[in-house]
């Protein structure tokens, strides 16, 4: 499937690098450079899942939340609500609600203190996606942590820093 990395950027999801699919049928995905908005992306629902309240309230306030499908998140208080889970469960999903047919799950890259640098997802086609969604969860978070761990690693060995408080 394809899989995206993503950062914020200001009250943005900017897509840094992507992975296409094998797949006869699969998704295309954002281009990498790519910015989008976060209430209908499950990489931004990470991203901001995870960022200071200072931070959500201003993205909040300075965005509208542009209803791109059916399923968009389309009012704050939807919004709050849904990165609070986000945060509950340590991942994100987009269901439809950036592209019809298209289904995503994002999972947080931490850095050696902790905070969530960036995201990382993975998209499908509806069909297949509802099908594998617990095994494409389960893949996207350990990825996550290992892209996470390796971070940690070069960081240890540029700045001789351990991890020993990295989380697991």
């Amino acid at each position: 499937e394809t899989c995206h990395l993503a950062v914020r950027d200001r009250c943005s999801v900017l897509y840094i690098d992507k992975v296409l699919g094998t797949h006869n049928i699969t998704v295309q995905g954002a281009r990498i450079g790519t910015r989008l908005e976060c209430h209908c992306t499950a990489v931004g629902k990470v991203l901001l899942a995870f960022a200071s309240d200072d931070i959500v309230d201003k993205c909040l306030s300075s965005a509208a939340l542009t209803k791109r499908t059916a399923r968009t998140i389309s009012t704050a208080a939807q919004f709050r609500q849904e990165l609070a889970e986000v945060a509950r469960r340590g991942h994100a999903y987009d269901l439809g609600e950036a592209v019809d047919d298209v289904h995503c799950v994002a999972a947080p890259i931490r850095d050696e203190f902790g905070q969530v640098v960036a995201a990382l997802s993975l998209s499908a086609p509806v069909t297949r996606f509802e099908k594998q969604q617990s095994l494409y969860t389960g893949a996207v978070r350990e990825a996550a942590l290992e892209v996470g761990r390796a971070l940690v690693d070069s960081s240890r060995d540029h700045s001789g820093a351990g991890d020993e408080d990295y989380p697991r």
